[in-house]
């Protein structure tokens, strides 16, 4: 646990905003491209259920150059929110 009086040392920022949910998935997968620009995630309409077998997910990626912009790649109904799609 840190202490309150330790600062962090990489800054925290949200990259995405509501009403949408983003996330990306799976634990030993890396979500970022090769120079850092962009953020694979997946995008939901809720985030306090757990999907069935009619929710979609968009899989996308977050142009972190151009405002954050989420940039839709395609849509799949076989996904969790513990491993992606």
């Amino acid at each position: 646990m840190l202490s309150k009086n330790r600062s962090c040392q990489y800054p925290i920022t949200a990259v995405t905003k509501s009403p949408k949910h983003h996330f990306f998935g799976f634990y030993d997968v890396s979500p970022w491209n090769e120079n850092g620009r962009y953020l694979l995630a997946h995008q939901t309409d809720f985030i306090n259920r757990l999907p069935t077998e009619q929710d979609t997910a968009i899989v996308g990626a977050i142009d972190l150059q151009s405002d954050n912009r989420f940039i839709p790649l395609g849509e799949t109904t076989a996904w969790n929110f513990q491993q992606g799609a």
